[in-house]
């Protein structure tokens, strides 16, 4: 990550400073190779977990300060008694969805996440790196723990259910095209969850216990939308990797 404006991290205090209920604030990231587009930005997650994102979207579209679901952790800013109360990043997430899994946490104890614009910098990487077993892996495995652990029952058993089958789709995908290190690393991340259930349902019954807000008020805000459309958008954005 490069910074941008010289007062990224000034721009970033200024927003906690003025509102104590905002927990985390996040820059605009732009591409690296071509600074005038953003990169991801997580405005909302579908029914997979997926970001709707404005990748690859004229950065000049965002100028304005508002609210989104998740900060990413290229470029963000968390105060430290919010930090502590989650629990802090999940090491068993190692890379790849961690930030969505934290900012999650923090949305439900009632803490409000921020997109700051004036805050730019540039970030080197994302789906820049392409498509490999490893980033399969872990998002896949990933992306299933953080419904694991963050949604209300009456909600994890549907999303954990299609996300289950999705990715068991994505790895026959794989298998199809005759790309058996990818499909054998999307397998092992739908499997590693369910494998390690017994632990992740700990960490789930510790944290939910102390939740302050519902799932349907993220629904209702746009926040967590239940439609594929972000999954559908990211795939089109990643397939030219893929080949």
């Amino acid at each position: 990550t490069e910074f941008k404006a010289e007062n990224w991290l000034w721009e970033l205090v200024k927003v906690m400073e003025n509102d104590g209920t905002v927990g985390l604030a996040q820059a605009k990231l732009v591409l690296s190779e071509d600074k005038s587009r953003l990169d991801y930005v997580c405005v909302a997650v579908d029914a997979l977990g997926t970001w709707a994102a404005n990748y690859g979207s004229k950065e000049e579209m965002l100028r304005e300060t508002f609210e989104i679901l998740a900060a990413s952790s290229g470029c963000c800013i968390i105060r430290r008694e919010v930090f502590n109360q989650v629990g802090g990043f999940d090491a068993d997430y190692f890379i790849y969805d961690d930030d969505t899994d934290l900012s999650l946490r923090a949305r439900l104890l009632g803490y409000r996440i921020l997109f700051v614009p004036s805050a730019s910098v540039i970030h080197r990487g994302g789906v820049l790196r392409g498509v490999s077993g490893m980033s399969l892996y872990h998002s896949s495995k990933n992306r299933m723990r953080t419904v694991l652990k963050n949604y209300e029952l009456r909600n994890v058993w549907w999303r954990f259910s299609v996300l289950s089958f999705f990715t068991f789709m994505v790895s026959v995908g794989f298998f199809a095209v005759k790309k058996h290190d990818e499909a054998k690393a999307t397998l092992r991340g739908l499997i590693s969850p369910i494998k390690d259930l017994p632990e992740i349902w700990k960490k789930r019954l510790l944290f939910q216990s102390k939740r302050r807000v519902r799932d349907f008020e993220l629904v209702n805000k746009g926040l967590i939308r239940n439609d594929f459309r972000s999954t559908l958008q990211d795939f089109k954005i990643k397939r030219k990797y893929m080949q």
